[in-house]
């Protein structure tokens, strides 16, 4: 048994969620699991979420973002000088997740896959992606057809992503390194958000 944390999640900003987490989870016991549901869960979001306590998130943003025809490209394995830096450095990009100081500006690495650029790409979506036989131009193509093949790839290369993201943080808080973790995905995988909330407008195919 554990605590579920409700009413969060619903376009707050994240220095008021920062707030009340930091306020909640300094009042329960930390024996217990804490859970979070977020509506939408982004990289930045669960990053703010364990950082502050929460051990289960619950998140929609992989699907999402593949059913809006987008493949997220971010990294999620730090080098390991990350962890030589100074200090105060290394955790520059703390602010963008502690309650005081958390930006709400702040999307993660991602590829439009119905942009024109990926008309004539035939690489993967990336090199790690579980749907690497597949191109850019491929899914391109789907996208444009409004096929469903379309989201079923995104999808399955968007959980790959996260699925490792996941790994990532719980490696990182065993090894007691995630303050460094989450400092240096804010400073190198976060982009100024155009992450979409809604799917992109575009035409449909006449059947």
């Amino acid at each position: 048994a554990g605590f579920w944390i409700g009413g969060l999640g619903y376009g707050e900003d994240l220095s008021i969620r920062g707030r009340v987490l930091e306020a909640v989870g300094n009042a329960l016991p930390t024996k217990r699991p804490r859970f979070l549901p977020l509506k939408k869960g982004s990289p930045v979001e669960v990053l703010q979420a364990v950082l502050l306590g929460v051990d289960v998130v619950e998140v929609t943003f992989p699907t999402q973002m593949a059913t809006s025809g987008y493949a997220l490209t971010f990294e999620w394995e730090m080098p390991k000088e990350e962890l030589e830096k100074d200090k105060e450095v290394a955790e520059e990009g703390l602010k963008g997740l502690e309650p005081e100081t958390a930006s709400d500006t702040k999307g993660v690495r991602h590829l439009n896959v119905r942009d024109a650029e990926c008309r004539e790409n035939f690489g993967p979506i990336t090199a790690s992606s579980p749907v690497k036989q597949y191109s850019r131009a491929y899914v391109h193509h789907l996208q444009l057809l409004h096929e469903l093949f379309a989201s079923m790839l995104l999808t399955q290369h968007n959980l790959h992503v996260y699925r490792e993201f996941f790994a990532a943080i719980r490696s990182h808080i065993q090894a007691g390194t995630f303050r460094q973790y989450a400092a240096w995905f804010m400073r190198t995988q976060t982009v100024e958000d155009e992450a979409p909330n809604q799917e992109p407008k575009g035409k449909r195919r006449k059947i």
